[in-house]
């Protein structure tokens, strides 16, 4: 497998070839970006579905081990997870809180009283 060029697996856009793409040749391709290009395609496709996509990145993890990939997986689930909790509109709110809060907190002048009443 590791002979094969992963673009051409890519190219088939199934699940199963994604997951097996992590076996093959990279070749110049960066691993981490090419990790995370599978891993978001693979939730395109799995339309979403915990249920099949976490079958699918059980399968990726238990073969990137035979690759020595299981920092990048990590890092590459990290970075996505990280960009869906900001696009949350919680998240958002308790970052204009935030903000707000250490504006109030930093202006000493300011009177903050509204402050429970804003949020």
């Amino acid at each position: 497998m590791h002979q094969i060029d992963c673009q051409k697996l890519i190219e088939l856009d199934t699940p199963e070839a994604l997951v097996l793409s992590i076996l093959c040749d990279f070749g110049d391709k960066d691993e981490l970006d090419l990790l995370i290009y599978i891993i978001k395609r693979l939730k395109e496709l799995t339309n979403n579905d915990l249920h099949r996509f976490g079958k699918y990145m059980l399968m990726i993890e238990t073969l990137s081990s035979s690759r020595d990939l299981e920092s990048k997986v990590k890092e590459a689930e990290e970075m996505l997870r990280t960009v869906e909790l900001e696009k949350l509109p919680s998240y958002e709110i308790g970052y204009e809180k935030k903000r707000y809060k250490q504006r109030c907190n930093a202006d000493k002048s300011q009177k903050c009283s509204d402050y429970d009443k804003r949020f």
